[in-house]
């Protein structure tokens, strides 16, 4: 296994967010028909049967984002090695010292990265310098991203 370019890196990452963006959006929508649905009775205002819509919306783009992010980044990707946007491109995660990676690994690094992201991008940015393209939740977790073999 070798290292892997950066972009495709960059790529799969996007690959995941877009896929989730996705199964958020229509989680949500089936969240607001249900939560519209519940509402319903002959006494419901126009009001309530739009607030019922609303938090069934939120309820279920929460719900659903959440369900996919624990399934894409923990379970797909630590029993293949490669989330959905990693396997699309070719590349997997991996421990530098060769160890099999563990759940509490990838949800480990999975939350440290989501740390990474959220302060302006700090966390991610040394991809771009690093030797072996680590960010610093790989380097936390002594995980590299490789070409697929």
């Amino acid at each position: 296994m070798t290292d892997y370019p950066r972009w495709h890196r960059f790529f799969a990452f996007m690959t995941d967010l877009l896929a989730s963006y996705v199964f958020q959006f229509f989680g949500g929508v089936i969240g607001a028909m249900v939560g519209t649905l519940f509402a319903m009775s002959p006494t419901a205002t126009d009001t309530v049967m739009h607030a019922a819509g609303i938090n069934g919306f939120f309820l279920g783009t929460l719900f659903w984002g959440t369900a996919y992010w624990i399934l894409n980044w923990i379970v797909l990707q630590g029993m293949t090695g490669s989330s959905l946007g990693k396997h699309l491109f070719k590349i997997k995660v991996v421990r530098t010292d060769g160890r099999e990676l563990t759940y509490l690994d990838l949800m480990g690094r999975t939350v440290a990265m989501v740390f990474g992201l959220v302060t302006c991008a700090l966390g991610v940015i040394p991809i771009l310098w690093t030797r072996k393209a680590q960010a610093i939740h790989d380097r936390l977790f002594k995980t590299q991203v490789v070409e697929q073999r």
